[in-house]
C-alpha cells in the first residue's frame, strides 16, 4: 500500500463514492480494482462495516467520523 495519510484516504473514499454512484461505471462495483481499494481503505481505517451496512453507507460513515 502507498504512503497514505488521512487527507489522502478521504480523497480516495470520495473518488470511490463517485465511481460507485456513476452510471457510466456500472461495471466498477465488484471489480478487482474496487475490491482492492475497499481492502486498502479497511486496512488503513481499521473500521469494519456494520451488520447490513452497504459499502456506500460505510464510506459515508468513514468520511463523517474522520
Amino acid at each position: 500500500m502507498y504512503n497514505i495519510n488521512k487527507h489522502t484516504i478521504k480523497d480516495i473514499i470520495n473518488q470511490e463514492l463517485k465511481l460507485l454512484n456513476d452510471e457510466n461505471f456500472n461495471n466498477y462495483w465488484g471489480s478487482e480494482i474496487q475490491i482492492k481499494n475497499e481492502i486498502n481503505i479497511l486496512n488503513f481505517k481499521k473500521v469494519e462495516m456494520k451488520h447490513r451496512e452497504d459499502i456506500v453507507e460505510w464510506y459515508e460513515r468513514l468520511l463523517k467520523k474522520y
